[in-house]
């Protein structure tokens, strides 16, 4: 639809930098960069972050488009801790706790409107390397790829074949403006996933998938406009 296209021009505009304006006192995005590897080293340290296969160098060819000069390319793993949920099949019952797949979530919402119910036992186990938190974005790795879904979490639930997105560096990088990139790479993703009847993105190539990183404060504003955008010119 024409709103449909309207939007994707605005996000692509967006994410390229081309809504907001760049300001020196943003500082550097490489600067950026540095601050959330160190927090990540740490986490990995700590035992809070897995420590993954490290990622191949950044190469000229890889890069799908021109950013401002103070923002940086990386890969998503490097400035956002990437997981997945099960892909198991637990057995369902008629009460329990929620499992969310990819069929709950749409158009930006989570519904449990007719979410399949599994033990607290099978639960716990999925949640151990797949806990969401309040604030993480879910997005359907499985099938309907994409749907981005910032979590407002009012119950427990476990997940899926969904993937999951935590910012482990919540000082450095905005939520809501990732939530607004993946809006913009679920086609680029879907056109890249691999399957016939039931397409599927491996958690590796959502790690290795480039991000455009701005400082801070511009992550900020460039969320800030979409969402104003999108409340006035989608209505």
């Amino acid at each position: 639809s024409n709103q449909e296209a309207l939007k994707s021009k605005l996000i692509d505009a967006a994410i390229q930098g081309k809504l907001t304006n760049q300001l020196p006192e943003d500082g550097n995005a490489e600067k950026l960069y540095q601050k959330i590897q160190e927090v990540k080293l740490t986490l990995i340290k700590d035992g809070k972050i897995k420590k993954e296969k490290p990622l191949t160098e950044l190469s000229e060819d890889e890069i799908p488009f021109e950013i401002p000069v103070n923002w940086r390319w990386a890969r998503i793993s490097e400035v956002i801790d990437v997981r997945d949920g099960t892909h198991d099949s637990p057995k369902y019952h008629d009460e329990g706790i929620p499992l969310v797949t990819s069929k709950n979530i749409s158009s930006g919402k989570l519904s449990f409107d007719d979410v399949k119910l599994i033990s607290v036992d099978d639960a716990r186990k999925i949640n151990e390397r797949s806990f969401v938190d309040d604030g993480d974005i879910l997005f359907a790795m499985i099938g309907s790829i994409g749907n981005p879904v910032i979590v407002h979490k009012d119950r427990e639930f476990c997940i899926k074949n969904v993937a999951l997105f935590k910012n482990f560096a919540p000082m450095y990088i905005c939520m809501d403006y990732f939530y607004w990139f993946l809006m913009h790479e679920q086609y680029v993703l879907r056109k890249n996933a691999i399957g016939g009847l039931q397409p599927f993105v491996s958690l590796k190539v959502f790690r290795s998938h480039l991000v455009p990183l701005p400082p801070i404060n511009e992550q900020i504003r460039i969320a800030d406009r979409l969402y104003e955008l999108m409340d006035t010119v989608l209505v």
